[in-house]
């Protein structure tokens, strides 16, 4: 996450949706009072112990609203950014089997055996993505979510609103793998559409 005082703005980095190429854009033009939560590339933490003792940067928008000051979080811009389900689940699989070459000869059978792993469904990478911006009701809390599939597009309109310096995005630690279409049949469809089916329906992704 990253908060900026500078430009009144909150970005909630959702995992595996372009969050680096937000977090490096950013960066360029932060202000030295700014925080930043991350654990790749670099190390920074939070200045609220509660956040700053997890160990990665993707923070729940609950979770920040908790530590922030409430004139802070009701007048800062909040963010997030959310990616198809589908081609989220196998952008995971594959940033997790990045050293394993078996998975380049054979990943059908990874795709299909991590989705029933309960300790991969625990993991922070793995999580629904409306965890990250809706509230205990379910309420999406944050001012605007923008599409991975648009992210350009997406942010360049968040610059625009907090009048930020434009720029390029760059690819930043993607993960490497075919369309995400190559890797599923119908189980696995299934599986997958069940597990998130609550972003499919809140962030307008089709299942078919």
């Amino acid at each position: 996450m990253i908060l900026s005082h500078k430009y009144k703005l909150l970005f909630i980095a959702i995992p595996k949706t372009g969050t680096h190429a937000i977090r490096f854009a950013l960066r360029d033009h932060l202000g030295p009072d700014d925080e930043e939560q991350v654990g790749l590339f670099v190390q920074k933490k939070f200045s609220a112990e509660q956040i700053a003792k997890k160990k990665h940067g993707h923070i729940k928008s609950t979770e920040l609203k908790a530590v922030l000051e409430p004139k802070v979080w009701e007048s800062y811009f909040k963010f997030a950014i959310v990616r198809n389900p589908l081609d989220r689940y196998i952008s995971f699989c594959a940033f997790i089997n990045r050293n394993n070459p078996d998975f380049q000869v054979n990943p059908q059978k990874y795709v299909h055996e991590i989705i029933d792993r309960p300790k991969a469904r625990r993991r922070i990478l793995f999580r629904p993505q409306h965890e990250f911006v809706c509230n205990e009701n379910g309420e999406i809390i944050v001012d605007f979510i923008g599409k991975f599939e648009q992210l350009q597009k997406d942010y360049d309109r968040v610059a625009e609103i907090k009048e930020i310096p434009r720029q390029i995005l760059t690819s930043i630690n993607s993960s490497q793998h075919r369309h995400y279409s190559a890797y599923y049949d119908q189980e696995l469809r299934e599986k997958v559409i069940d597990f998130y089916k609550t972003d499919f329906q809140l962030f307008d992704y089709e299942t078919n």
